[in-house]
């Protein structure tokens, strides 16, 4: 299974930005973290402070049959979601 992990604007800063509150863990350790914790799993990781960069990655790996975690960022909001494309099949009816 792929499962694509993509951070918005200034996530690349976990780990040097108020340490305080988000922590001294930069996410490229905490990538390296989860790789090791489910290495069944093939995860990658893309991050842009530039929205529309964010937008063309969705487009590309979203019809390709993958998991995706998308954190928006620290913008004045935040947004997360994921989504696993294609959807599951619908139940059986009887």
């Amino acid at each position: 299974m792929n499962i694509y992990i993509i951070n918005g604007p200034n996530l690349n800063l976990l780990g040097i930005r108020e340490k305080s509150i988000y922590g001294e863990q930069g996410f490229e350790s905490f990538f390296e973290d989860l790789k090791t914790q489910f290495p069944s799993v093939n995860l990658h990781y893309y991050q842009s402070n530039i929205e529309g960069e964010l937008i063309i990655k969705l487009h590309v790996i979203g019809f390709i049959g993958v998991g995706i975690f998308f954190f928006g960022g620290f913008t004045g909001f935040h947004l997360f979601f994921f989504f696993f494309y294609p959807p599951p099949p619908p139940p059986p009816y009887p």
